[in-house]
């Protein structure tokens, strides 16, 4: 008996030493990355490059997912901005992983008769070129579409950007480096730049939360409508005035109701940001509640309630009942 159970172990080892098993990939935890500021990138980058795709090897999983279509892309580089790769020099960029973290490049924006800016770390093994990183999960921005010698999502120029790289002047880069869809902090979400909104994600304090006082009765046609609801959001759960500093962001709700939110919580916020020029000519970003949840990503309660309608007529009242009414709502 003891022989047909040993036999059976032996049976059932080999077959699991010969059978390829398929996890399922997991997503990135929030905050898993910090990405580094356009100034930053460049600094790190040892190479940067305009180049257009010219081939990519389709992506060979061999029995373990991938989160990519293709392996590598083979670009062609046509101009270098920082560093000796030169021109007419074909480089091979690393784009999938094996169901990790995205710690590459996208497969995604190689598409062909089309050129790209490329900020280049360094080689792996396989002599494929990786994006630019930093230490404790640091990852520098990637790549931009160029589309007539402008930069897509930079206020800048090819080569105003190279003479800037050549004179050491990347500080005062004219940028919008901010992705889409990534989670920033609130001072990095108010150095945005782009006119066009945009959606990004923010864990932040709430410092603030502005209690709208209604109109004395009497004075309608008189007194100026509320504003739409809004709070203030802060990467630190203290407000010393009520001046906004850079990590403030006034934020406004929407369909959201201000009881929904308890002051000093923190929230994880998905907000619309766009920059509008202001009438004394500077820029200010307007933020836009689009979502919210708890940090567990758990829902809080969103929509204000309402009171059912009655079709009776509302019951008339003296002014002074009014004004008493009005008196008694602000305590």
């Amino acid at each position: 008996m003891k022989k047909i159970i040993l036999l059976s172990i032996i049976i059932l080892c080999i077959f699991l030493l010969n059978k390829t098993f398929v996890f399922a990939c997991q997503p990135i935890p929030n905050n898993y990355y910090k990405y580094l500021t356009l100034e930053q990138t460049i600094s790190s980058s040892t190479n940067i490059v305009i180049s257009e795709r010219t081939q990519n090897r389709q992506a060979s999983p061999e029995g373990f997912p991938v989160t990519s279509q293709y392996d590598w892309i083979e670009m062609n580089i046509t101009q270098t901005l920082k560093g000796n790769l030169g021109v007419n020099n074909k480089i091979k960029i690393k784009t999938s992983d094996a169901c990790g973290y995205g710690s590459n490049f996208s497969d995604g924006f190689g598409e062909s008769g089309k050129k790209y800016l490329i900020f280049l770390g360094n080689k792996d093994g396989d002599d494929l070129w990786l994006p630019v990183a930093g230490s404790n999960y640091e990852r520098g921005l990637r790549q931009y579409e160029i589309a007539k010698e402008n930069i897509v999502g930079l206020n800048i120029t090819v080569n105003n950007l190279k003479n800037k790289i050549n004179n050491g002047d990347v500080n005062n880069v004219d940028s919008n480096y901010l992705i889409e869809g990534r989670t920033y902090t609130i001072k990095e979400l108010n150095a945005n730049t782009s006119a066009t909104p945009r959606k990004f994600f923010t864990e932040a304090y709430i410092v603030y939360v502005d209690k709208l006082l209604p109109c004395p009765p009497g004075t309608e046609g008189i007194c100026a409508p509320p504003a739409p609801p809004y709070i203030i959001i802060s990467d630190e759960n203290k407000r010393s005035s009520y001046t906004q500093s850079d990590t403030d962001a006034s934020v406004r709700l929407g369909s959201y109701s201000v009881d929904s939110f308890n002051l000093g919580s923190k929230y994880r916020f998905e907000t619309s940001i766009s920059s509008s020029k202001q009438i004394d000519g500077t820029s200010r970003n307007e933020f836009i509640l689009v979502s919210v949840s708890n940090l567990d990503g758990s829902d809080i309660s969103t929509n204000t309630s309402t009171s059912p309608v009655s079709n009776n007529p509302p019951e008339k009242k003296s002014i002074f009942m009014r004004f008493l009414d009005w008196f008694i709502s602000l305590f």
